[in-house]
C-alpha cells in the first residue's frame, strides 16, 4: 500500500527518485502511495523501503521488520520497472484480499506543515508554541528524564527556543497545547485536554516519536519563515530566477557547491552553516545521481539552518568532476525541511530522465529553465 524512497536527509535524491517511481506506479494504475523520507524518519505504516545500495544497511538497521529494495542509482533505476511489473502481477492475480469499504467519516480539517491535529480533532498552529509538556502519573522520574532527552534533541536541531517541561497528569497547565506522554495515559489526557496535540510514546529514553516531534517543529519553523519573510533577502517562492545561472565555467566540486550554496544564502533561504553541511554531505554520500545531474544538499543535522525552502540551479556545460567517476553538468541545490519543493523536484525528475534531456536543458536560457520548472 505504501512505498518509501529514502536517503539520509530525505531531500534531493530520494525526492526526485520517488517522483520517478510514482510516475510509473500511476501509469500502471496501481493504488499504491509513493513518497520519500529521511531514513531516520520512516513512519511505521510503510510497506516497502527503497534506498541506494550504500544506504540499505542503515535503513535495515532502522527498520528491520520491513521489506527493503536496493537500487544502484536514484535516477537510473531499472529496478523500478521490475518492481512495477511485479506489483502489476500481484494486482492482477488478486492476491490481496478486498477490504470492506470503510464507513463514512466526518470530514476532518487537513494538517499542513505548521498546523497539526489535536486530540479533539481540531488544529493547533505549531508556529505559536514555545513549550512542550512531558506528562506522566507522578511527574517526576520518567517524565523528567524524557523531557531532558527530548530537549536535547530539539536543541541539537536548532530548536532551543522550544522548552520542554514536565508535570504529573493532575497538574497539566491549562494552556498546554503540545503534550508528550506514555501510551497508557494518552486516552485519559486526551479526555481532559482535547485542544492539545498529544504524542504517545512507548520508550521514555529512546522513543522514535521524538524524531517525529522534532520534524514537526522544524517544518513549522520553515513554513513560518516562508509566511513571514524572516530574512530581508528572501524573495519568495521555491525557485527564483536570481538562483538560476547558466553556462558557468568548470570549477572544482567544492567550489561549485559553495557557489550554489552561497546563492541560497544571499537570497535568504539558508544560513552559511547550511552550506558547510552541503560540503559535509559529500563525505557521507555522493550527490551525483546520474544523467550528468547532482543534487547537493545539507546533512540532516543542518536542517535547522534552513530559513525558507528553496532550490538553485547552475549549469556547467563543460562538466565538473564530481568523484566516483561522475561528471556533472547540471547542479541543483536543495534546501527543505518540508514538502514545498517536491512538486518542483518532480518536474525536474521528469525533465532529466536521460542524458539527452539534460543536454537540452544546458542550452536553455534562465527564463526558459524557470518556465520549465517553476
Amino acid at each position: 500500500r505504501k512505498i518509501a524512497v529514502c536517503c539520509d536527509a530525505g531531500m534531493g535524491s530520494s525526492a526526485m527518485s520517488a517522483q520517478a517511481l510514482k510516475k510509473k506506479i500511476k501509469a500502471a494504475g496501481l493504488p499504491i502511495e509513493v513518497t520519500n523520507y529521511a531514513i531516520a524518519r520512516i513512519p511505521n505504516d510503510v510497506d516497502l523501503i527503497i534506498t541506494h545500495e550504500k544506504l540499505t544497511g542503515t535503513a535495515k538497521a532502522a527498520q528491520p521488520g520491513k521489506q527493503h529494495l536496493s537500487i544502484s542509482n536514484y535516477m537510473k533505476a531499472p529496478e523500478y520497472d521490475e518492481l512495477t511489473e511485479a506489483l502489476i502481477k500481484v494486482e492482477l492475480a488478486g492476491n490481496r484480499k478486498a477490504a470492506p469499504a470503510p464507513a463514512p467519516q466526518p470530514q476532518q480539517p487537513e494538517e499542513s506543515l505548521a498546523r497539526r491535529r489535536t486530540a479533539g480533532g481540531r488544529m493547533v498552529d505549531l508556529r505559536t508554541i514555545d513549550k512542550i509538556m512531558f506528562v506522566c502519573d507522578a511527574g517526576m522520574g520518567s517524565s523528567a528524564m524524557g523531557a531532558v532527552v527530548l530537549q536535547n534533541m530539539l536543541e541539537a536541531n536548532g530548536l532551543a527556543n522550544i522548552r520542554v517541561a514536565h508535570c504529573k497528569i493532575v497538574e497539566i497547565p491549562a494552556d498546554s497545547r503540545y503534550i508528550v506522554c506514555p501510551k497508557e495515559f494518552a486516552v485519559q489526557i486526551a479526555d481532559c485536554m482535547p485542544d492539545s496535540r498529544i504524542i504517545a510514546i512507548d520508550n521514555i529514553m529512546d522513543a522514535p516519536e521524538y524524531k517525529q516531534i522534532t520534524e514537526e517543529f522544524l517544518q513549522a519553523r520553515v513554513n513560518s519563515n516562508i509566511l513571514t519573510g524572516e530574512s530581508d533577502d528572501y524573495h519568495g517562492g521555491v525557485l527564483i530566477k536570481k538562483n538560476i545561472r547558466t553556462n558557468l565555467p568548470s570549477v572544482t566540486k567544492e567550489e561549485a557547491i559553495r557557489a550554489i550554496g552561497n546563492a541560497l544564502v544571499e537570497t535568504g533561504y539558508v544560513t552559511e552553516k547550511y552550506v558547510d553541511g552541503m560540503i559535509a554531505k559529500e563525505d557521507v554520500f555522493n550527490t551525483a545521481i546520474g544523467n550528468s545531474l547532482a543534487i547537493p544538499h545539507g546533512i540532516e543535522s543542518v536542517i535547522g539552518e534552513i530559513r525558507n525552502s528553496g532550490l538553485a540551479i547552475f549549469t556547467y556545460p563543460d562538466g565538473i568532476d564530481w568523484g566516483e567517476g561522475e561528471t556533472v553538468k547540471l547542479v541543483i541545490a536543495v534546501a527543505s525541511a518540508g514538502d514545498s519543493h517536491v512538486e518542483t523536484l518532480g518536474k525536474i525528475a521528469g525533465a532529466c530522465e536521460s542524458e539527452e534531456a539534460v543536454e537540452d536543458i544546458l542550452k536553455m536560457s534562465v527564463d526558459e529553465i524557470y518556465d520549465l520548472f517553476a
